[in-house]
């Protein structure tokens, strides 16, 4: 039963933390997760990449999973985004870079 509640808490966090996000990604998370659309289709509707679409809602989810992690309040997130990034959010960030570029090959 915990985990029913986790995961509607999670959702409901989602939804709530959908107007505080950039522009950009508010509209494409709304069309994916509100309306239920495919990236391809929110791609053709926004006139983007396909890959655009995908990593705009791949950085969207990772913004409200830090968010959840850090214990922020949906309506604190454009706030959180602004912030300048702590040294170990800067290491992070400087390992998942090494780490796509291996996979990439580069």
């Amino acid at each position: 039963m915990k985990k029913i509640k986790k995961i509607i808490d999670k959702d409901d966090y989602i939804l709530r933390a959908i107007p505080y996000l950039t522009p950009k990604q508010s509209k494409v998370m709304e069309l994916r997760y509100i309306a239920g659309i495919s990236t391809k289709k929110i791609a053709e509707m926004l006139k983007i990449e396909h890959n655009t679409a995908s990593k705009i809602v791949l950085r969207a989810k990772k913004v409200i999973h830090n968010a959840i992690e850090a214990g922020i309040e949906p309506e604190e997130i454009k706030g959180y985004l602004k912030r300048p990034l702590t040294s170990k959010e800067k290491e992070l960030k400087r390992i998942e870079k090494v780490r796509l570029s291996i996979i990439k090959g580069v």
